[in-house]
């Protein structure tokens, strides 16, 4: 008896020795040399996000494209918002030490230039179409993979699609702004000078130079706030008076927020956004650049869907919405929205930004002005929610609204940025080696009724 458990346990050891072997030394079918393996890396969210806007953006920016490619894979360049709540006067003179100069004085001093004939639309809609013809696929890497053209051949007219399928498709279509003849005005711009007190330090365009941390003085705030310079035209764009009431809609992370304080006009302003944890880190960064803002201007906070509002209870409203975030997601992984499994999120995206610009309008006075902001190159999530929110307030409101041409007001920081002549609506900020701020699309919309 003891001799057969002895045997039994004896071939369950070595048929656990066996089975530990076969995971060890794997069959050879199995096996293959490292170098074959690289050739089997997966794809990042960067890569997959590039892939996207070579199908998307290459044709409708053509020449200019391989500029503005390289640009969004280099590093920003930044400038620096003065805080007027600290010593302003040595912060400006430490600025100036660095080579910076204010980009708003610059601006002052040259002269705008008159509106300059832009793109026809005709070709937008040409390759528009163009890109619907040649993106649409037949399997899960066809929009991925942008070297493929004419793939419409290889679908036939009755075939049941996969739920990816149908989601690349809406994608495709969402991601592609067909310009249509609609009766939206575009009257000249009715700015007629720049912010006072707001100051915008930069270096020289070319000059790649960045700038040290900020540092708190005796006044216990920052001296300056680094960020995107063109993020300064949207809030120029908004033309504040003397106590005037602003509703941030989407306020988060603040950089357009804390710029709209340091004009020192506003008498009231909501911040609102739908995070909780980015309403925090808004009202954290405020606390270290305005301090008690309750002597200075009234500050309230709101956590809400921007699209719930919908009182005229504001003179100006900025709507810098949700969008592709290009340079975000060719250079960070983290929270990047091409990620796979955020692709209905990314198809909604117009459809979100349109409802927020209506939020936006309706809840502007008559005779106050809305201003439309993106940091994307897309056509769609640009002109196309112009477009689209206009077209919903004739079907569903008796709104009405005009758009007003920010051309010659911006062509005065042509020594600052590089602006996009192929848009219908609004302004377009693209970016250049020697310039590398945006992109950023402001459109100024003003509310007549």
């Amino acid at each position: 008896m003891f001799t057969n458990s002895l045997s039994t346990m004896l071939r369950c050891h070595q048929t656990t020795l066996t089975r530990y072997t076969d995971l060890l030394i794997q069959p050879r079918r199995f096996r293959y040399k490292k170098k074959w393996a690289t050739h089997f890396k997966e794809k990042t969210h960067c890569d997959r996000a590039l892939e996207y806007f070579d199908v998307f953006y290459k044709p409708l920016y053509g020449k200019l494209w391989p500029s503005i490619r390289i640009s969004l894979l280099s590093n920003h360049k930044y400038c620096a918002l003065v805080n007027n709540f600290s010593f302003v006067e040595n912060t400006t003179k430490f600025l100036e030490k660095l080579g910076c100069h204010d980009i708003i004085q610059r601006a002052k001093t040259t002269e705008p230039l008159l509106h300059e004939d832009s793109v026809e639309r005709s070709k937008i809609s040409d390759i528009s179409e163009s890109i619907v013809e040649n993106t649409v696929g037949s399997d899960d890497s066809d929009v991925e993979d942008h070297n493929r053209t004419n793939l419409t051949a290889f679908l036939p007219v009755k075939k049941v699609y996969s739920s990816k399928q149908l989601q690349k498709k809406e994608e495709l279509e969402q991601s592609v702004y067909m310009p249509q003849n609609i009766a939206l005005k575009v009257v000249p711009c009715s700015i007629s000078a720049l912010p006072e007190h707001l100051k915008v330090y930069c270096f020289k365009r070319g000059n790649t130079g960045t700038f040290p941390s900020p540092k708190i003085h005796k006044t216990g705030l920052l001296d300056y706030f680094l960020l995107d310079a063109a993020s300064i035209l949207p809030v120029i764009a908004l033309d504040l008076q003397c106590k005037e009431t602003v509703l941030d809609l989407c306020a988060a992370p603040g950089g357009k927020t804390l710029a709209i304080s340091q004009t020192l006009l506003i008498k009231d302003i909501v911040c609102n956004d739908i995070s909780y944890s980015r309403l925090s880190r808004l009202k954290n960064m405020l606390r270290f650049y305005i301090g008690d803002f309750e002597n200075n201007f009234s500050l309230e906070f709101s956590k809400n869907n921007g699209c719930h509002f919908n009182e005229p209870f504001f003179d100006k409203v900025l709507v810098d919405v949700p969008c592709n975030t290009d340079r975000h997601v060719l250079l960070s992984e983290d929270n990047n929205l091409f990620k796979p499994g955020r692709i209905d999120e990314r198809v909604s995206l117009p459809e979100q930004q349109r409802n927020l610009l209506v939020s936006g309008i309706k809840s502007c006075r008559p005779g106050g002005s809305v201003v439309y902001s993106t940091c994307t190159l897309s056509f769609a999530q640009n002109d196309g929610v112009i477009q689209s929110a206009y077209d919903y307030l004739m079907q569903n409101s008796n709104i009405d609204i005009v758009v007003e041409d920010l051309q010659p007001l911006f062509s005065c920081f042509r020594d600052t940025f590089s602006f996009y002549r192929g848009t219908r609506f609004g302004e377009l900020v693209l970016p250049s080696l020697s310039s590398n701020f945006g992109p950023m699309y402001i459109c100024k919309i003003k509310r007549l009724s």
